[in-house]
């Protein structure tokens, strides 16, 4: 007798979506796969176009079938430029500056031959659970109310997740992330990012190919408009299309055994960073290997996020602090995982 590598329920379950972002899609696509009627609810009328940078480790293709099509450009290392000193960070493994609208619409696709439902313009208001009852999404239109009932909810509807805040789960620390698209500068390294951290963020140039780079400050809510424009006046840029993103930091786990939180609906994003798709599509793969059980699902995220989200804060104020108050101490190389960091 054959035994299938992935384990096929006898009883298909129903599970809700929320939100078709990468790693929503990614989520639909392995359970989908695995026998589970999956409905994805995103509340955009189309795929992609979230204000996010590019710049994803090479484990992405861990996840995903190599598309080489969806890359830009490769990243070796960034150089860090503190007052009074310069850093040179190197990534291993390479970073990889991907089209993310092409990244998402793939995941969506290789979602939808699995069998996965997309719906686009949905906008889910509220999801209702009680304890004993299957929960439900509220679907909101015209001032008109639809209740659909599921076996499973996962929510992965980024930072102002509907989901999480209807487990009244407190709210993760937000920054803003803005970031615009432009000529690339005359001496503008080709593999390598350039960062200039600040007191409360930093900001970037991410080398995008064919003369066009990124530029983008990840800060404070209150101070990133105004550091954005001192930013884009020191490097002399004129960047086209202004784009902002809230990124949401802090590990939040539900308590449930029907609902889940993935990728920015449960806070991963990374410190020092502020990137989140190979966090996210980690924690995805650990929901779909698990599931249908999300108390073990719940059990792994705290125990694999949450020391590494602990001493990556801790990393982040103590590089920052160093490079900005005694440089000396800083050594001019270092080598750093990718996703985990030092």
């Amino acid at each position: 007798m054959m035994i299938p590598a992935e384990p096929i329920w006898v009883i298909i379950m129903k599970v809700a979506i929320v939100g078709a972002g990468i790693v929503g899609t990614y989520l639909a696509w392995r359970l989908a796969g695995k026998g589970a009627d999956v409905s994805v609810f995103e509340r955009k009328k189309e795929i992609g176009g979230k204000a996010c940078s590019g710049l994803i480790s090479k484990r992405l293709w861990h996840f995903f079938p190599e598309e080489k099509g969806l890359v830009e450009n490769e990243i070796k290392s960034a150089n860090i430029h503190f007052p009074k000193k310069d850093v040179e960070i190197r990534f291993s493994p390479h970073m990889l500056v991907i089209d993310r609208k092409g990244l998402e619409e793939y995941a969506a696709e290789l979602a939808r031959k699995a069998g996965a439902k997309i719906f686009l313009g949905m906008n889910v208001a509220n999801v209702l659970h009680a304890k004993g009852k299957k929960p439900q999404i509220v679907l909101e239109k015209n001032g008109k109310k639809a209740f659909l009932e599921f076996d499973c909810i996962v929510g992965c509807d980024g930072e102002h997740s509907v989901v999480r805040k209807s487990l009244r789960l407190r709210e993760p620390r937000m920054r803003l992330g803005i970031l615009a698209y432009g000529k690339a500068k005359k001496n503008q390294q080709k593999d390598a990012v350039e960062v200039f951290p600040t007191k409360n963020g930093f900001g970037w140039i991410i080398p995008r190919g064919a003369g066009e780079a990124e530029y983008g400050t990840l800060e404070k809510p209150a101070d990133a408009k105004k550091q954005f424009e001192m930013f884009c006046r020191r490097q002399k840029a004129r960047p086209r299309k202004v784009l902002a993103a809230v990124v949401p930091e802090g590990l939040r786990i539900p308590d449930n055994s029907r609902i889940a939180l993935c990728g920015d609906a449960a806070g991963l994003t990374k410190s020092w960073s502020g990137g989140g798709v190979v966090w996210g599509l980690t924690a995805a793969h650990m929901l779909a290997r698990d599931f249908p059980n999300l108390a073990k699902y719940e059990k792994q995220m705290k125990r694999f996020f949450a020391p590494r989200m602990f001493f990556g804060r801790i990393e982040t104020k103590a590089a920052a602090w160093l490079g900005l108050n005694m440089p000396a101490l800083l050594p001019k190389k270092i080598r750093i995982d990718s996703d985990w960091g030092i």
